[in-house]
């Protein structure tokens, strides 16, 4: 066959057989269902917000006018979602008071008369409450009394109506302002401009923000507290980085937040729009439930985004500012209009930051970034589920906020761009913008406008990566004939494809190296089976099949050994030196001429993350080679991401010149990443000062507190005893939010039998912060404790925060599903941990005999219930 597509002739067999594949798991339970998007009977045409707050007792007391017009004739009754708040007042447009009643979560609200839709009409509600979701409030308490003053809203994905009365759904847009009264000396942070300020008579003050373009409910902000500002412009826009407290300097924001105006301007350039809100805010605030949150015109981000120095040569908030930006295109300029496209809102936000990347730091981190979506969604795709990216079945609509969505969505829109080109696919984004700004949109708005700009028929794109599921799992190989200079190229599928996976159809980039040159051609793939041959002057050096990475997919591609050692060096795609890397890792490892190829690629490599390949390859390669070569780059190295890996290589090589190797790392290393993996890998060479070093890391505050965790970690390994004891003193409540949850997991994993750490994370279900309540519900789903059933139902049955109730869910699933036989195992193991403690025990002293009984009789106890659950599941299978 010939191709008009391929720029050489070429010989194409088909073949329609498909090779059996592993059965996904399915998405969800039977507690999932279908949901429609919601039907409108009027549209609100605008909020009118009054709030002020007792931020120490956590209350607020609120009023919102909310301007409407009816959808249909005979409209009398107004409905608006309204969860635990107490309505105090309905007042109508001519201002009498209107009989209401609030029914689980709908308030109905009786107009008196009937409207039209040729009618708007004002109805004032007072309320007030103390949410338990979508408004939170911090103050300092006995175990962080330096906590400071916040309160900040969290309105996605239904949460708004836990705060404010309002249509509480992403198929509805209307303007809003907010009048926010605080204390002398606070800040609020709204939607929009910032009107007025008024200083009243009682000591407080007041801020007014008006937000003049439509947006949903759900992107309706408030943030306010004890703040400060740090403000700039980029072409006449104002810019507002608003942070805790008053101790941060401007160079801690400018590192978080400096490369805004560029962002801005890129997107606006790219996208064809420019900036839509009136200002940009980005708040920093304590205690967040996400890494950011894209409200109209005022992002709200988790103040772990500002970072020092030290931090800074290992982790960025490039990725999390940019996402946020391009949110306020993508899903606040336009909105899913219903909760199964969230994938136009997250899928978006994400290729988008991936592509601020490729515009800032070039093609090679771009890549890398699109390579670590790709295994994202892979990983959920093969341990949690699989479903397609349009989906309207599901628990929660935050079940949908995953992998799928996110990092599949945003390796679709990449392969999307390489099926129809830069400028074409450029072109579909500018009209798609255009065409819906303002405006809630479906899947199938963005697929005709990808269309229009292309003048092609995209169904069968759409169908196969968004109504269907999966992704190809591509086995590939090739063979070269001396005799007729041909080179054969064989391609497979070999996923099962049934129900929602199909046999994809996707073009490829392929390219052909031989000492000559290469051969680049785009091969187009419909079928479970080809082979080509094409036509070329000698043998290949290198076969490169996905050039560049734009399929989500899997590759199964073996080579022999000197294609991967040419391709370890001489490929200009980052990915494939990458691959070539980890195959002689995976492949050679004990082969001297694999060794010396991945030291000169730690050596030599002009980008870091091929580097940080390498040195993860010769620690698993070990030998001298491997040694000596990570050894000079960990004091030759500029870039602490590859001296982090290098680190973690050494701990691979439990020999002296190693451990000397990592007490050097650890003695000078600036960054915190590098001296916690320098912990680690000296706890796990067995270095003889590891536990001293460990006790006193415990103390070392970091970024994230990396080092205490690892410092944690290492006294588990080398002490079990001491270690479960400092893991419980760092779950307190008091502690570095940062350890406290490392700290539940680390009990969760050890001593699995003990009642009393069960008990303990039971507890921890109700502790105040929402970040160790998951952790807790973690753990407990780890033991599959029984012990633990009656508390989990109690949290799913009175949770309001949809990934606690998931987390519930499946852990009572796991009860159900496996308990005895891990209850058993995990009784037994702790049989045998308390007769190996009550024998150190007898070592240690005569005095410990008493303890080492009490040890035993402990033991006994554990055995003796492992073995009457074994005996009761017998009795039941008899």
């Amino acid at each position: 066959m010939r191709s008009p597509s391929l720029p050489l002739p070429l010989l194409v067999l088909l073949t329609l057989a498909t090779a059996a594949f592993a059965e996904p798991k399915p998405f969800g339970d039977e507690t999932y269902t279908q949901h429609f998007p919601r039907l409108r009977t009027y549209d609100v045409q605008h909020y009118r917000l009054r709030l002020a707050f007792e931020a120490e007792k956590g209350e607020l007391k609120g009023e919102v006018a909310i301007t409407l017009k009816p959808l249909h004739p005979n409209f009398s009754r107004l409905d608006l979602d309204c969860a635990e708040l107490t309505v105090t007042s309905a007042v109508g447009p001519n201002g009498a008071p209107l009989k209401h009643t609030l029914a689980g979560q709908t308030l109905s609200i009786d107009l008196g008369r009937s409207y039209a839709p040729a009618d708007t009409l004002t109805v004032t509600i007072a309320y007030e409450g103390r949410p338990r979701k979508g408004i939170y409030f911090l103050r300092p308490d006995a175990g962080y009394p330096d906590k400071p003053v916040q309160i900040w809203s969290q309105g996605e994905d239904e949460d708004t109506h836990y705060w404010v009365p309002c249509y509480d759904y992403p198929n509805d847009l209307a303007t809003s302002e907010t009048f926010v009264t605080v204390p002398a000396g606070r800040l609020a942070i709204s939607n929009g401009r910032l009107l007025e300020t008024t200083e009243n008579a009682d000591g407080t003050r007041t801020f007014h923000w008006k937000e003049e373009i439509p947006h949903v409910s759900y992107l309706l902000s408030v943030v306010a507290g004890d703040f400060s500002e740090h403000k700039e412009e980029v072409d006449g826009l104002a810019l507002d980085y608003v942070v805790p407290g008053r101790k941060i300097d401007d160079a801690t924001v400018k590192r978080s937040f400096g490369q805004t105006p560029d962002m801005i301007r890129f997107f606006s350039s790219k996208i064809g729009r420019k900036f839509p809100w009136e200002k940009y805010a980005q708040c920093a605030v304590q205690d967040f439930l996400f890494g950011g949150m894209e409200n109209a015109s005022a992002t709200t981000l988790t103040h772990n985004t500002l970072h020092d120095e030290r931090a800074h040569l290992e982790s960025r908030s490039e990725g999390l500012v940019a996402h946020e930006l391009a949110h306020q295109w993508w899903g606040d300029l336009l909105t899913c209009a219903d909760w199964s496209h969230i994938w136009l809102n997250e899928g978006f936000a994400s290729y988008f930051a991936a592509l601020y990347t490729e515009h800032a730091l070039g093609p090679d981190d771009f890549r890398l970034e699109i390579q670590g979506a790709l295994e994202g969604y892979l990983n959920e795709d093969a341990h949690s589920y699989r479903r397609p990216i349009v989906c309207d079945r599901y628990f929660e609509p935050m079940d949908l906020f995953d992998a799928h969505s996110y990092e599949k969505g945003a390796c679709v829109l990449h392969h999307l761009r390489f099926v129809l080109g830069d400028e074409t696919w450029w072109k579909g984004i500018a009209l798609y913008a255009e065409r819906h700004a303002g405006k809630n949109v479906t899947t199938s708005d963005f697929k005709k406008a990808m269309e229009e700009a292309s003048g092609k028929d995209l169904g069968w794109f759409f169908d196969q990566w968004l109504a269907k599921a999966g992704h190809p799992d591509f086995q590939v190989s090739w063979d070269w004939s001396d005799e007729t200079k041909l080179v054969g190229l064989h391609i497979k599928q070999t996923q099962k494809a049934e129900g929602i996976t199909p046999v994809f159809q996707t073009p490829v980039a392929v390219e052909f190296t031989t000492a000559k040159g290469k051969t680049p051609l785009r091969l187009q793939v419909a079928q479970a089976e080809l082979h080509v041959y094409l036509p070329l002057d000698a043998k290949p050096l290198l076969v490169a099949f996905d050039k560049y990475g734009w399929i989500p997919k899997t590759l199964d591609f073996p080579k022999a050994k000197e294609e991967y050692l040419y391709q370890a060096t001489n490929d200009d795609d980052c990915l494939g030196r990458i691959k070539a890397v980890k195959e002689l890792g995976a492949r050679l490892k004990d082969d001297g001429d694999a060794q010396g190829k991945v030291a000169e690629v730690l050596a030599n490599d002009k980008f870091w993350a091929v580097r940080r390949t390498a040195a993860g390859v010769l620690g698993d390669m070990k030998g001298e080679k491997a040694l000596a070569a990570l050894l000079t780059a960990a004091g030759a190295e500029k870039d602490a991401r590859v001296r982090h890996a290098v680190t973690d290589a050494l701990g691979n090589i439990a020999d002296d010149r190693s451990r000397d190797g990592l007490h050097k790392l650890w003695e000078k290393e600036e960054s915190y990443g590098v001296r916690a993996a320098a912990i680690s890998a000296l706890v796990k060479t067995k270095a003889k000062d590891a536990l001293e070093l460990c006790t006193k890391a415990l103390l070392e505050p970091s970024h994230g507190e990396g080092i205490r965790n690892a410092a944690m970690a290492g006294i588990l390994e080398l002490d079990p005893a001491e270690g479960v004891s400092v893991a419980w003193n760092q779950a307190r409540y008091g502690n570095p939010t940062h350890v406290r949850g490392p700290a539940v997991g680390a009990l969760a994993r050890h001593r699995p039998g003990d009642a009393g750490v069960t008990d303990y994370l039971v507890s921890l279900l109700d502790d105040p912060y929402y970040w160790t309540r998951v952790s807790a519900l973690d753990a407990l789903k780890e033991r599959a404790d029984p012990r633990a059933k009656e508390a989990i139902e109690k949290l799913l049955a009175g949770a309001v925060d949809g990934r606690l109730k998931k987390g519930a869910k499946e852990a009572l699933k796991r009860l159900r599903d496996g308990s005895e036989e891990k209850r058993v195992a995990d009784l037994k193991e702790e049989a045998k941990r308390l007769e190996r403690e009550a024998i150190q025990k007898e070592a240690a002293s005569k005095t410990s005999q008493a303890e080492a009984e009490e040890l035993r009789a402990r033991a006994k106890k554990s055995m003796a219930e492992a073995e009457r659950i074994e005996k009761e599941g017998a009795l039941r299978g008899k």
